[in-house]
């Protein structure tokens, strides 16, 4: 009884934000039903995405990989500076994959688009120490190595808003489930779900 009423929480609120592809931002509501609760006053960042590829990368004691990228911005829409913890995941099976910090993988991607280092590109940890003014747009960055994800990828954001599920011995977080041709797309569609903590 307690999986399948989990599983009308997850049915109920999983809304597809749109059926179009698009760079975002993705805003439609997710509504959040009892017993469903948020920290302090609710609040969500606007995600644009940028492009998801791949690159070939010598990785320190890995050799030439494949990397495969998301580069993103994050808007705060809110009237109030918000601090953030990133945790992007691809693919959406039993065992999704975290995303890496690829030093070598952040270099070698500043070279190609932006040798003069005009726009800071941050990575998920890097993110997570910067505090969002209102109005505020970062450019962030998350690599993936050793997966390969299919003709269509599936990115979960998760740490772009406060909101919450407390259903007893799991917690579900406001999470941005995105959807996306496999190499070189700049649009996605994207929906907004309750999922449960893995993960940092």
């Amino acid at each position: 009884m307690r999986v399948l009423y989990l599983a009308v929480i997850m049915l109920a609120l999983s809304i597809t934000t749109t059926g179009a592809l698009a760079r975002g931002p993705f805003r439609r509501p997710c509504p959040a039903p009892a017993p469903a609760q948020a920290i302090g006053p609710f609040w969500q960042m606007d995600l644009r995405v940028h492009e998801f590829s791949h690159i070939n990368v010598d990785l320190p004691g890995r050799g030439i990989k494949k990397v495969w990228y998301l580069r993103y911005e994050v808007t705060n829409p809110t009237a109030t500076a918000r601090d953030i913890s990133p945790f992007l995941t691809l693919g959406s099976g039993a065992k999704p994959a975290p995303d890496e910090i690829l030093i070598s993988a952040e270099a070698a991607l500043r070279r190609r688009d932006d040798p003069q280092g005009r726009v800071p590109l941050l990575n998920s940890i890097a993110l997570a120490k910067v505090s969002i003014g209102p109005g505020q747009t970062v450019h962030a960055v998350a690599f993936w190595e050793g997966v390969e994800p299919g003709p269509r990828a599936t990115v979960q954001v998760r740490g772009l808003s406060n909101g919450f599920i407390d259903a007893r011995e799991t917690i579900y977080y406001k999470t941005l489930r995105l959807s996306m041709a496999s190499d070189g797309a700049k649009k996605a569609s994207g929906e907004w779900i309750y999922l449960a903590q893995t993960g940092r």
